[in-house]
């Protein structure tokens, strides 16, 4: 008998064992579920927050980080169609893009680009150092007027080429070209002196 109960016990607090790990196991599938949930949020706040600048940008090198981050993205197939509508050479692009960023321009080197796209007739927009779609367009019309690859992106050459400062127009009143009242040319040279023949005292040019 005392066998018996002792047996009975056992099985009970066996039974009350299982049951605690039972439980365990749906809470741990519960946090599971709930940090599941969460994580998605978050990556897919992540994602509209990308694809948002991603518009606001609308440059096809916008477009290409948005798919290498989100390549089965909810607006995946937006992405590709935007691509797809603007054309170009993807994989050149994509290059010089990489080639502008390592230059590492700095928020005024952007912004000095921008004046003198500006001067020179190429840039209409404001002079904020993004480089948007209306520099990217002022940029690839700059090439494209000196016979470069218009795609828009800038290397170490043009970069430096569109920071220097234009060349002031020469002075022609500084070079020696131009007299007080006006007269261009070079100076008349003084003839020297000779003698009047009817008067040897005096000398006439």
């Amino acid at each position: 008998m005392r066998r018996f109960i002792i047996t009975t016990m056992l099985a009970g607090t066996m039974a009350l064992s299982g049951q605690g790990a039972m439980a365990q196991n749906d809470l741990g599938d519960m946090v599971g579920t709930i940090a599941k949930t969460l994580l998605e949020q978050q990556q897919a706040a992540q994602e509209t927050s990308l694809w948002q600048g991603v518009v606001e940008n609308g440059s096809p090198a916008a477009y290409r980080q948005y798919l290498e981050a989100y390549p089965n993205g909810r607006h995946a197939r937006e992405a590709r169609q935007r691509l797809s509508n603007q054309g170009g050479a993807p994989i050149a692009e994509n290059n010089a893009a990489r080639a502008e960023a390592n230059l590492g321009l700095s928020r005024s080197s952007r912004m000095a680009i921008q004046r003198r796209l500006a001067t020179l007739g190429f840039y209409r927009s404001g002079i904020d150092g993004d480089f948007g779609s209306g520099t990217r367009r002022a940029i690839a019309a700059w090439q494209d007027s000196r016979q470069l690859p218009g795609n828009g992106y800038l290397n170490a050459n043009q970069a430096r080429t569109l920071q220097q400062a234009p060349p002031r127009p020469t002075d022609p009143r500084r070079s020696g070209l131009v007299g007080s009242a006006g007269r261009t040319g070079p100076w008349p040279v003084a003839q020297p002196a000779r003698a009047d023949p009817a008067r040897p005292d005096r000398a006439w040019l």
